[in-house]
């Protein structure tokens, strides 16, 4: 079931049918997380236990937090939590990859390790993050652990979302929740313009540019060379306009639920530099990056009184795990490393360039 889907319309038109007859905040959150967990079965019912699995494990965690005094205790919790969500995600998303790699590396030898048939839970590059950022905020007392199981599991399923975000920060989405969930006209309006803005970019350019770009890809032997110069430019544009108009579609469907999401992208193809682009492309991804790992690096740079220069390898780690999170393949890490060295360059010939 995807946003542009029959089966997603009825199940879009019937919660805002339903919530609209409902007064009660606490039954409309369980009719939302209902809503999220019959999205999520929809692609396959295995991956609801699954997602109810992490979901119990982490509000576990966060529970634990809340309930030792003690702040060492508390940050070596949150260390726990954070490590077993790497793992989570580690293994569904990139243990094949690893094997294949391993596989590799031990041809000649006698030793051949089998892959696994792994079901890749859907979203799980993005509830995962969320999870790891909850922590990370509670370690930093930045945000107080919820103690509603419903709110917690809503954070992590909350269903616009999961499928390509935007990341969601867990203060910005509890302080929606505690306001409460409200229908009105002038927010159906505006996400029914951000639903059909979002269709308009992914049904009408990005799958029919698709439609080219597959055809020459497929086959770039037999098409000339400015043919295939055309699909590049083609696809930089579908690529755009099929994930920014999804976003557009969450955001929008979110709006008329009366939770507001983040803004993803804000023009980057008219960037000036790839530091901008990274400021304007897939923005709630690379500002987690910037506050949950760059940051801490160099404050640990900082207190260490290591060189400046080492800045400019903390900017690679990031670009390195941007093009990991993106896909288990080397065609994202090289892309990953691409940008961060090109970003890297810029830093050296423009002291001014900030991440």
């Amino acid at each position: 079931m995807n946003f542009t889907s029959t089966p997603f319309a009825f199940l879009l038109f019937f919660l805002v049918l339903i919530l609209s007859f409902v007064r009660s905040q606490t039954v409309r959150k369980v009719i939302l997380l209902g809503t999220c967990f019959t999205f999520y079965s929809y692609w396959e019912w295995r991956l609801v236990v699954l997602l109810s699995f992490f979901i119990l494990t982490n509000f576990f965690f966060t529970i634990l937090i809340k309930r030792t005094e003690s702040p060492k205790i508390q940050n070596i919790i949150a260390v726990l939590g954070i490590i077993l969500n790497l793992i989570f995600l580690g293994f569904f998303k990139y243990f094949n990859f690893f094997i294949d790699n391993l596989n590799t590396i031990l041809i000649g030898t006698n030793i051949n390790l089998q892959t696994l048939s792994i079901l890749l839970p859907l979203g799980i590059s993005f509830y995962s993050f969320e999870a790891i950022s909850y922590l990370i905020d509670i370690k930093r007392k930045t945000i107080h652990p919820s103690h509603s199981l419903l709110d917690y599991a809503l954070y992590i399923s909350y269903f616009p979302r999961i499928v390509s975000g935007p990341i969601q920060r867990a203060p910005d989405f509890f302080s929606q929740l505690n306001r409460g969930i409200y229908l009105s006209l002038p927010n159906l309006i505006v996400g029914g313009q951000l639903i059909l803005r979002g269709m308009l970019k992914k049904l009408v350019i990005a799958d029919n540019l698709g439609i080219m770009t597959n055809e020459i890809f497929g086959a770039p032997s037999i098409f000339a060379s400015a043919s295939t110069w055309v699909a590049v430019f083609a696809y930089s544009i579908q690529i755009l306009f099929d994930f920014s108009g999804y976003t557009d579609m969450a955001i929008g469907i979110s709006k008329i639920i009366g939770i507001d999401l983040p803004q993803n992208f804000n023009l980057p193809y008219t960037s000036q530099s790839v530091t901008e682009f990274w400021r304007r492309w897939h923005i709630t991804l690379s500002t987690w990056f910037r506050d949950y790992v760059f940051f801490p690096m160099e404050i640990s740079r900082v207190r260490k009184n290591r060189p400046q220069f080492l800045q400019l390898f903390n900017i690679l780690i990031i670009f390195l795990l941007t093009g990991i999170w993106h896909g288990a393949s080397w065609n994202f890490v090289l892309w990953g490393m691409l940008h961060g060295v090109s970003i890297v360059i810029e830093r050296i010939f423009h002291k001014s360039q900030n991440i």
